[in-house]
């Protein structure tokens, strides 16, 4: 508790300053004094303390609740609360906004000192969970595999979107049923029942017999042939608390006889280096991760992005495309998160963003390393919250958009260099395919020009047979 920063928001002078001489004591640093609710959130944007000594009864349009609320939920940072009196339906929101602590006027040092080191360490412990909650989900999602968990009755506790995919549930549909309700296994051969078949999985470690390919039912009748792997969870003593799997269908669509049977999804080429990421290009795609696509201009980030989304199960909503670099900041901003009537001159209506036009699809994120600073914050935002602000609105919109973005520069060398966020980096770098230059892919010449020979004698109506040397 030495040295915490806090933010006291108490409209009574007196008062003030009898809890700025207990902090002191305490070896804690008072940052400012605010005196209403308003007041209180913007030194809180201001400072960004450690924590908030709030007083619930505030004169003035915003209440201390109100405040604690927004100081909360927009910065995480922690509230305690002070009061004397309050009707039961104040307290009852107070409760509500997830506070750390109570403080009843009047107070001793130590009801200060015990209740702030109470608050801090809770906040502390909270965002060490969160933290490690998101890791876990952001691997989780960018895992190619279908992964489910249960607990130690067989019941589902986690599916990853490929999970969900492949079997047909969502997550809020099996969260709870028994695994062997949601994974429906056959063997090609007539045999052992689905129940069986788990059971067999987490003795063996494996879905794929020696002779006998298992058969994955999903929820509309799809079978899809599988493979992968099965194990116990255990916690420290050892002792088993749920199962893990692993599999994957191994049944995807070949690539494409378009143009020869160096074609798949418009990306033509029988380079060793394309191939292999084509080969992993589907499960890619199935894993609903954040995607990012570096490579040289020329190099087919875009066709990459677009084989992404058609793969997905995005495939049948909006594929939305935005060129950072073509586009100055501010238009920028308001392409990205539209703008509300009145936002400024000339805005005579409502305009939705690209992430609005993109909601349950996919949008497409070129040359993002062109970015400012500012911007990039706002990013961040979308990617963390899942939500942004267009410009002018006084609520926030959430985003249900799986975001691809592409480079021709080295993000990791931008962010050395202090001109692009290391936080938005680690976000765009959860699945990161990197593309090699046409020019390290000269056996790939002739196939591109005769695609565009083909291609273009359909459009114009020409019979060229060559390109002359």
């Amino acid at each position: 508790m030495i040295g915490a920063r806090i933010l006291v928001v108490e409209d009574e002078s007196i008062v003030a300053e009898d809890i700025q001489d207990i902090l002191k004591t305490l070896g804690c640093s008072v940052l400012a004094v605010a005196s209403s609710g308003e007041e209180a959130v913007t030194r809180a944007v201001e400072t960004r303390p450690d924590l908030v000594l709030m007083d619930i009864m505030l004169e003035g349009d915003m209440d201390g609740v109100e405040a604690a609320e927004q100081i909360y939920d927009r910065f995480n940072i922690p509230v305690v609360y002070l009061t004397a009196y309050a009707d039961d339906g104040t307290l009852q929101r107070a409760k509500m906004t997830g506070a750390f602590g109570y403080i009843l006027k009047p107070f001793e040092e130590r009801d200060l000192r015990s209740t702030i080191g109470l608050a801090l360490h809770k906040h502390r412990t909270e965002s060490e969970l969160k933290e490690r909650a998101l890791r876990f989900s952001t691997a989780l999602r960018s895992i190619g595999d279908a992964v489910i968990t249960t607990d130690t009755k067989g019941c589902v506790r986690l599916m990853n979107p490929v999970a969900q995919t492949l079997t047909g549930w969502k997550f809020e549909e099996a969260r709870g049923k028994l695994l062997k309700d949601v994974l429906n296994l056959r063997t090609q051969k007539a045999g052992k029942p689905s129940e069986d078949l788990v059971a067999e999985i987490i003795r063996e470690g494996a879905l794929v017999g020696l002779a006998d390919h298992k058969v994955l039912v999903a929820k509309d009748g799809t079978k899809l042939s599988i493979e992968g792997s099965g194990a116990p969870i255990k916690n420290d003593d050892g002792e088993i608390t749920g199962i893990v799997l692993l599999f994957r269908a191994i049944t995807w669509r070949e690539p494409d006889e378009i143009g020869g049977k160096y074609s798949f999804e418009n990306i033509i080429s029988k380079n060793d280096e394309i191939r292999r990421i084509l080969e992993i290009l589907p499960d890619i795609a199935a894993s609903d991760s954040t995607v990012l696509v570096e490579g040289p201009s020329g190099s087919g980030k875009e066709l990459f992005a677009r084989a992404i989304h058609n793969l997905s199960a995005r495939r049948s909503r909006r594929y939305v495309v935005v060129s950072c670099g073509a586009l100055p900041d501010t238009l920028l901003e308001s392409e990205l998160f539209g703008y509300m009537r009145g936002a400024f001159t000339g805005a005579g209506k409502d305009k939705p963003g690209r992430f609005a036009l993109a909601e349950a699809g996919t949008i497409f994120l070129d040359e993002i390393g062109d970015i400012s600073l500012a911007l990039q914050a706002k990013l961040l935002r979308i990617l963390e919250q899942k939500e942004y602000e267009p410009l002018g609105a006084t609520a926030t919109a959430k985003a249900n958009v799986r975001i691809i973005a592409a480079t021709n520069r080295i993000l990791s060398d931008l962010v050395a260099r202090g001109s692009f966020r290391e936080d938005l980096f680690y976000r765009l770098n959860v699945v990161k395919v990197v593309l090699p230059p046409l020019s390290s892919r000269r056996e790939d010449i002739p196939l591109l020009v005769e695609h565009f020979i083909r291609r273009f004698n359909g459009e114009m109506g020409k019979n060229i047979v060559r390109l002359s040397g």
